[in-house]
């Protein structure tokens, strides 16, 4: 709460606030605009104006040299089709798109117009062994009345005769030509909900080369939903003792394994040499996450420094994740419903490949949250806006890049193996393999957590430790609490109890105290029975150690009637082995020396009682 002396400073302070909040309405209004503006203004040899430097930088794109690395041969079975170069084919794509050679651009106007915001299949992986591929689309517009498209049903059809035309550098054994299988990412009660508002799945009727599958992922308001719990349970400072219990019901390591999970379906197909398509509502949300993390687990090249930047680039940037949307950084209107850390929650499955395969990935965990923050930070143009037509409009390449801040030396990977990171990720998507990114949710806080000493609770003053049944406050409650009673506890004083600190002495000695003391109290004239030798004169226990073993020295002078000899014959007995009692002879009796003990013969005296 921000207290103000006058009106008019809380009405200035209010209007400050409201302009910084407010929505932006260009491209100059970011961050990343200032900073490149303050950063050319710096000297030469700074930081700052190198990063500039290098991000102005001309640089190769993405898609020659990956069609070259992934073996697309250029008169084969597949052809490199400019129809998008002025983005009147798809918005939200880019330029240049792999697509059967045995259809045309005319045949992928007519998909485009089946297909949601006309987001067609397009091939973005192809595995060199078995020349199975991987492409992304968006649903199918069936609708109520289960519309079809015919150039939709050819295409897919020509992805699974294009994979048998090129089988790669090791073909399988088997000439038998598989199907087709789409992974829709959705559930299928949410595809045939989505058929209301014209969208919907595609009927296993109408394309027979083909396999659905549905991955029953989430949607960005139950992300969103679920992120605002985790993020709301880790600000908690307070101890809670069924913590793992409400990350639970946040549901967030659910949503990564899931992603993991459909993830692993892909690799597996495409391992077997199946072409697999992708897709959910827009595609642009969860289509992503299960396209790059399959490439991830599949491709050893994305898991380098600059193939993981290539990935980005083109499963991310390329093909139309909503950054502004997810991020709240659009021009001009802002919808809060719009937001959804999608991209977040693709790194959290990243950040579990690398906990399970420690050597495999050349960037480490610092490059992830350091790419997590400035997703959101606007500091650079890399993330701003929702497509690259949209990014080349505004001139966001005008700002720095954030690829070159991330070629670091601190953010490598000093255990990366380059001779064992071939092998393919298989991942444990089992929710109990599901780690939290304490460096992504506590940032700092986790890190100076990490050098604090543990603490630990004062012991108890008095030396007493309360009898519970639970261990919560075994220590806690003896500083606050006495010894309690019970039924099942013996009849016994708190004092009694100190008497445990005799434990280790000498039971001799202790025989000799007791016999010392009751001896004047109960000695006659006349010689002592001959059957009971006198007793070997023994120190005698001040007055002081008698009253700190709990047990007052007037006792012991107390006539042989009174209540206390019983006492005092069980405490010779039980010390010295010996009855003190003779019925034939009615004169006090003497007691007999104990023979001297051997560290067997002990007795603690908490064990009388």
């Amino acid at each position: 709460r921000c207290t103000f002396t006058t009106g008019e400073q809380c009405l200035e302070w209010w209007r400050r606030l409201t302009t910084a909040l407010a929505p932006l309405t260009s491209l100059q209004d970011t961050f990343a605009a200032a900073y490149a503006a303050w950063a050319k203004e710096q000297p030469p040899a700074s930081v700052h104006r190198a990063l500039m430097r290098a991000s102005h930088a001309p640089q190769r794109h993405w898609f020659g040299p990956e069609v070259e690395r992934l073996g697309f041969t250029p008169k084969g079975a597949w052809r490199v089709t400019a129809a998008n170069a002025e983005y009147k084919l798809c918005p939200s794509y880019p330029p240049l798109l792999l697509v059967p050679a045995t259809i045309g651009d005319e045949d992928l106007d007519s998909v485009a117009r089946f297909r949601a915001m006309r987001r067609m299949p397009a091939v973005v992986w192809r595995h060199r062994g078995n020349g199975a591929v991987i492409a992304r689309s968006s649903q199918p517009e069936v609708g109520w009345l289960g519309w079809r498209s015919n150039e939709d049903e050819r295409l897919l059809a020509a992805y699974v005769t294009a994979c048998n035309a090129d089988r790669g550098t090791q073909p399988p054994a088997t000439n038998k030509q598989l199907k087709l299988l789409i992974v829709d990412a959705r559930s299928y009660a949410s595809a045939v909900t989505n058929r209301a508002r014209g969208g919907g799945c595609e009927c296993q009727q109408y394309y027979p080369a083909a396999d659905i599958q549905f991955m029953c992922l989430p949607n960005i308001h139950h992300v969103r939903r679920s992120f605002h719990q985790l993020r709301a349970l880790v600000a908690d400072s307070d101890d809670q003792a069924n913590w793992h219990s409400n990350l639970e019901r946040t549901l967030w390591p659910q949503y990564v394994s899931g992603v993991c999970r459909a993830a692993g379906v892909v690799a597996r197909a495409v391992l077997a040499a199946r072409p697999v398509l992708v897709h959910c509502s827009d595609g642009w949300d969860r289509t992503p996450q299960i396209v790059a993390a399959a490439q991830l687990a599949l491709d050893p090249y994305y898991r380098t420094v600059e193939g993981f930047r290539v990935l980005i680039e083109r499963e991310w940037l390329d093909f139309g994740h909503k950054f502004a949307d997810r991020c709240g950084h659009q021009f001009g209107a802002e919808d809060p419903n719009e937001r959804s850390p999608i991209f977040l929650q693709w790194l959290d499955v990243v950040h579990q490949m690398m906990l399970q395969y420690p050597c495999s990935f050349e960037f480490n965990e610092a490059y992830l949250i350091k790419l997590a923050t400035h997703v959101h930070s606007c500091m650079f143009g890399t993330f701003l806006c929702n497509t690259r037509r949209e990014r080349i409009e505004c001139r966001a390449d005008g700002a720095a890049h954030v690829w070159h801040l991330l070629r670091a030396p601190a953010y490598r990977n000093h255990l990366y193996s380059p001779h064992q990171h071939q092998q393919v990720l298989w991942v444990d998507c089992s929710v109990r393999a599901m780690q939290p990114w304490w460096g992504m949710l506590c940032g700092e806080r986790e890190r100076e957590r990490e050098h604090d000493p543990p603490h630990l609770d004062p012991p108890p003053q008095n030396g007493l430790m309360t009898k519970t049944r639970s261990c919560d406050n075994l220590l806690s409650d003896g500083e606050k609490h006495t010894t309690q009673r019970r039924r099942s506890d013996p009849s016994i004083a708190p004092d009694v109890m100190k008497l445990s600190s005799l434990v280790g002495r000498d039971s001799r000695a202790l025989t000799d105290s007791c016999v010392d003391e009751l001896a004047p109290a109960h000695a006659h004239p006349g010689p002592a029975p001959a059957h009971l030798p006198r007793a070997t004169p023994s120190p005698q226990p001040s007055t002081s150690q008698i009253e700190v073993e709990g047990l007052n020295p007037e006792h012991f002078s107390q006539p042989s009637g009174s209540a206390s000899s019983s006492l005092e014959r069980e405490l010779v007995r039980a010390a010295t082995g010996t009855d003190c009692t003779d019925s034939t002879d009615s004169s006090p009796p003497r007691l007999r020396a104990a023979p001297h003990p051997t560290p067997h013969s002990q007795v603690p005296l908490t064990s009388l009682y």
